[in-house]
């Protein structure tokens, strides 16, 4: 057999328990409804507040000209005017106010104004950094060669920015903080990848796996293969469901407008559209994942015990949430950065000018994290391998004796 005929085979011994097939929906149904809980508590008190929101964001979306800058600005002091008058409508009117009543359309009023002013100043505001940055450079000229280029990263940066549409995107700050899932995601990886690698032992063939030339290797690289497949699938599909979720009740648009649009991202070093940094977000936290996966695979490989390699699964996943908590300062950022979990939670890094010390080089520090996860799955991958590697070596030596003896 084919190393992808013997993954797929290894998958489908995974998806033919029911057993599994029953987690597996009630660990989606659970972040589902989860989804839903998150939105009614921090969402459904102000949900006329919302709709309204979206409401006026339709009338305005898109680049803000003269002309809407000037309606906008007319709704405002016709806003304070209101508010400072204290005689407003009391009934609710949902045909006449956008969020139903004359006191919360005024507040909206306001909101809308603060934002147009914030995106517009945008330019400006952050230019200001790139500005002082070029300063520190010009004013010391004694500065070492890793502050140069750091402030002169800085300066290139964030010296040409600016904003000039409205858009209705603050829910993807929320999607990205949403770690709900995660916990999920790790629950399903801790019991699936367990299983993929201790099937051949429940079923007692390892041993009949370990009599053929490669047939160990072959099996062993074929699970690694399929425990990838695994992670990509369970991901995929929370990480979509979860969006389409937010998208839906949220009404996030503007997917195509910068990250730094976001109020979040304010300082954010990435260049990006919204909706490439939700692909680049979608797969470090697949390299995250792998990566623990494969640490799974190795204890699991190691004990050959299901219950004791579940317990020290969920405990080594618990040690990398604790090392997230307890690693924040700079100190011990080169430890941060090697966590799975930091990758897992990339965005983090995104927010801010977060960049390592390369041989005199700034980095960011999300890239560096990148790497060093990778070469942490590329570790765990030679451990899981190695035995079956020596026992290919020590088999046809052993084959190479008996010949000769037969001679």
């Amino acid at each position: 057999m084919t190393v992808f005929k013997l993954t797929r085979f290894e998958l489908k011994k995974l998806f033919a328990r029911k057993s599994f097939i029953i987690l597996f929906a009630v660990t989606f149904v659970v972040g589902l409804v989860n989804v839903a809980r998150y939105y009614e508590r921090y969402h459904s008190g102000d949900k006329l507040m919302d709709d309204g929101r979206y409401r006026i964001y339709r009338v305005f979306k898109g680049e803000l000209t003269e002309e809407k800058q000037k309606d906008i600005e007319k709704l405002y002091n016709y806003a304070i005017k209101l508010k400072n008058s204290g005689n407003f409508d009391n009934e609710y009117n949902p045909e006449k106010y956008y969020s139903g009543y004359a006191y919360g359309e005024a507040n909206l009023f306001i909101e809308l104004y603060s934002e147009m002013n914030r995106i517009l100043s945008y330019g400006e505001d952050i230019a200001e950094t790139g500005n002082e940055a070029k300063e520190l450079i010009e004013n010391n000229s004694g500065m070492n060669e890793y502050l140069v280029n750091f402030n002169n990263m800085i300066y290139d940066t964030y010296g040409d920015r600016e904003l000039s549409a409205l858009s209705h995107n603050s829910g993807v700050a929320e999607f990205f903080d949403y770690k709900f899932s995660v916990i999920l995601i790790a629950k399903l990886l801790i019991i699936g990848v367990s299983s993929i690698f201790m099937a051949d032992k429940n079923y007692g063939c390892r041993a009949y796996i370990k009599t053929s030339l490669y047939g160990s290797a072959t099996t062993t690289l074929a699970k690694l293969m399929a425990t990838a497949f695994y992670v990509f699938s369970v991901l995929f599909i929370f990480f979509i469901t979860d969006f389409i979720c937010f998208c839906g009740f949220l009404n996030i648009d503007g997917l195509d407008k910068p990250l730094y649009y976001l109020a979040d991202y304010f300082y954010s070093p990435i260049e990006l559209d919204i909706w490439q940094v939700l692909i680049i977000v979608f797969f470090c936290r697949y390299i995250g994942l792998l990566c623990l996966s494969f640490m799974i695979a190795l204890i699991t490989r190691l004990l050959q015990r299901s219950v004791p390699s579940f317990l020290l699964s969920v405990f080594s996943f618990a040690g990398f949430m604790y090392l997230m908590l307890i690693c924040t300062t700079d100190s011990s950022k080169l430890i941060r950065i090697q966590n799975p979990i930091n990758l897992i939670l990339c965005h983090n890094s995104f927010k801010e000018f977060d960049v390592i010390n390369i041989g005199g080089t700034p980095v960011l520090s999300c890239f560096v994290s990148a790497v060093a996860v990778l070469s942490l799955c590329l570790l765990s991958v030679i451990l899981i391998i190695l035995p079956d590697i020596s026992h290919i070596s020590f088999k046809k030596r052993g084959d190479r004796y008996d010949k000769a003896g037969a001679v």
